[in-house]
């Protein structure tokens, strides 16, 4: 848990692409909203900007269609 928090962690600050992707069950929801709020506020609080040089969103979140999928679609 602490590799996964420091490396998303590193992401933000360096202004990574990062996509949080959940599965559409309870605590798949639960867990990928929090962790993408988490995300966010530490964004805010260092004041680093919203956007990438593209214009897109840094920070991303996405639900999965079911529970299981294919690896590809992890991608």
């Amino acid at each position: 848990m602490k590799k996964s928090a420091e490396f998303m962690k590193k992401a933000v600050e360096t202004r990574t692409p990062i996509s949080i992707k959940f599965h559409d069950d309870c605590d798949g929801i639960c867990s990928g909203i929090a962790i993408t709020k988490a995300l966010e506020s530490y964004r805010k609080k260092n004041k680093i900007p919203e956007k990438l040089e593209c214009g897109c969103n840094a920070i991303t979140s996405t639900q999965a269609h079911s529970a299981i999928y294919l690896e590809k679609d992890a991608y």
